[in-house]
């Protein structure tokens, strides 16, 4: 586990598993869950992927700041992690309100 400090200061709770150089895939959990709710695809995945998974702001390890959490402001969280990662294409799989994406 790392922490990746959002644009805001924050810190981002993050696991990355899987071969560095392969394709990413970033998900990103739903209101209530942390990163772990994708364990079992991390683990089917990271022999050809590189898997990052993190804790939204709020969630598990991460910081929980008060003040609104806007889809701008998880949007931000996520670049921030990618860019702490040097990782400058990515697949996004994410799930919210009961759908994945």
């Amino acid at each position: 586990m790392l922490a990746v400090r959002s644009r805001d200061g924050i810190a981002i709770n993050v696991r990355v598993d899987g071969p560095e150089a392969a394709p990413a895939i970033l998900f990103a959990h739903s209101i209530g869950c942390d990163h772990r709710l994708w364990d079992h695809q991390a683990q089917a995945l990271s022999d050809r992927f590189r898997i990052v998974r993190y804790d939204a702001r709020g969630h598990g390890a991460s910081d929980a700041p008060d003040g609104d959490y806007t889809i701008e402001t998880l949007a931000a969280d996520a670049l921030a992690i990618l860019d702490a990662l040097a990782i400058h294409r990515v697949h996004l799989c994410r799930q919210a309100t009961g759908r994945t994406s």
